[in-house]
């Protein structure tokens, strides 16, 4: 499905002006959006060291008013003398240290039973709770609640007995396969033109979160507070703090991840099968103000590699 295509079904085609990268929301009620990341590592990425790739992500958060995060920790890529030392630079700037599992399990799979999937849970717990800034939030692995109706309320009865809640994302989107990409071409060609990398990442991170916000004021007549997706990873460390400075230049207020989840959207639970992706997506699935909901173009692998491919091939 093409973007036109996805819009129609969205909402009538009213929201395609909310994809142009140039669109402003300064004069209605400013979108909100926090930063969230998955995956803090010990492995060098590409041209940078471990150290550099941290501190290149937390220089765009302190040159932003000291913004703050919540980092959902995989605690089995830090269980060491290096990982922790990684998790203090965050803890010490008072970000959130949050639960990503131990092991990432994909909880969708039949393979991974709730004793497998609760006990990989309480061990990241045991390694996060040492942390000063350690919250009770959950981030499942792969944004998968579960597969079947029984292992989603397994999980979701054991939260509640731990006092956590889901760390839900909002705005889903593919940084991921953008810094996938951005490596395999790097290790091609290590003069690749960084500009188009930079303008092709900033576009589709904000065409995704004008999606989603569009999405929530459909199914509540306001902006929710919306928690975007990113990755501890090379194309974050270069240009996130260049996303940030779009968001703003665009109309949206960037704010802290505890505020963000003070929103009681993120209370919500929504009762579709399989149960995952985005909190807003989710809803809109169970909801019967929409039609059937696809993917946004921007997490189908296909389409956004070829717009990568094409986007870095451009001459400037």
């Amino acid at each position: 499905m093409n973007r036109r295509s996805f819009l129609k079904c969205l909402s009538s085609g009213a929201v395609a002006s909310t994809l142009l990268p140039s669109i402003s929301f300064a004069d209605t009620d400013s979108p909100e959006i926090a930063i969230t990341m998955d995956d803090p590592h010990t492995l060098a990425s590409g041209p940078l060291s471990n150290d550099q790739l941290s501190n290149n992500i937390l220089d765009a958060f302190s040159r932003n008013n000291n913004l703050k995060i919540a980092l959902f920790v995989n605690a089995g890529r830090v269980d060491s003398e290096e990982g922790k030392a990684l998790i203090d630079k965050f803890d010490s700037a008072g970000h959130m240290i949050c639960n990503h599992s131990y092991s990432h399990y994909n909880y969708h799979s039949d393979r991974i039973t709730y004793k497998q999937y609760s006990e990989d849970f309480l061990r990241c717990d045991s390694y996060i709770k040492l942390f000063k800034s350690y919250r009770r939030l959950f981030r499942y692995p792969l944004l998968r609640e579960g597969n079947t109706l029984e292992k989603r309320d397994q999980m979701r009865a054991l939260l509640d007995k731990h006092s956590y809640r889901n760390g839900y994302v909002t705005v889903d989107n593919s940084d991921w396969l953008i810094d996938r990409l951005l490596r395999n071409e790097l290790g091609k060609d290590p003069s690749l033109v960084l500009e188009n990398v930079k303008q092709f990442y900033v576009k589709h991170m904000i065409e995704q979160a004008a999606i989603y916000n569009e999405m929530a004021q459909k199914l509540y007549s306001r902006n929710v507070k919306q928690t975007l997706l990113t990755h501890f990873n090379l194309v974050n460390a270069l240009f996130l703090g260049d996303l940030i400075k779009e968001f703003i230049n665009l109309g949206w207020e960037v704010i802290d991840a505890p505020e963000a989840y003070s929103d009681p959207v993120f209370m919500e639970k929504p009762d579709i099968i399989p149960t995952g992706d985005s909190l807003i997506k989710a809803l809109a699935r169970e909801s019967t103000s929409f039609d059937a909901i696809p993917d946004p173009p921007g997490e189908n692998e296909d389409f956004v590699e070829r717009e990568f491919l094409a986007a870095i091939a451009e001459k400037h």
